[in-house]
């Protein structure tokens, strides 16, 4: 079992990329407008790959969402709420 100590560091590292790579993306648009076929070779590419990771950085945060949600939050009640007997209802 991890430490408590390592799901926050990661939890804390994910939404830390997230922002670095919401902001560059802003960055960019500011510095080169919102019209991406107008940008240099390079700052597409930049574009392009901070556009993919960020897209799969979100799928990615609606899994911790849905596993926080759905598992943790709801074993949490049912441990604290139920009979013992629903304890290991899936």
């Amino acid at each position: 079992m991890l430490p408590k100590k390592l799901h926050i560091k990661e939890l804390d590292a994910f939404h830390k990329r997230m922002d670095e790579v919401s902001t560059q993306l802003d960055t960019i648009r500011r510095e080169h407008g919102d019209n991406i076929t107008e940008y240099s070779g390079e700052i597409k590419e930049k574009a392009y790959k901070l556009s993919t990771e960020y897209y799969q950085l979100t799928k990615l945060w609606i899994k911790i969402d849905e596993f926080m949600e759905f598992t943790v939050k709801d074993k949490l009640y049912v441990l604290k709420n139920e009979p013992q007997e629903n304890w290991f209802k899936e």
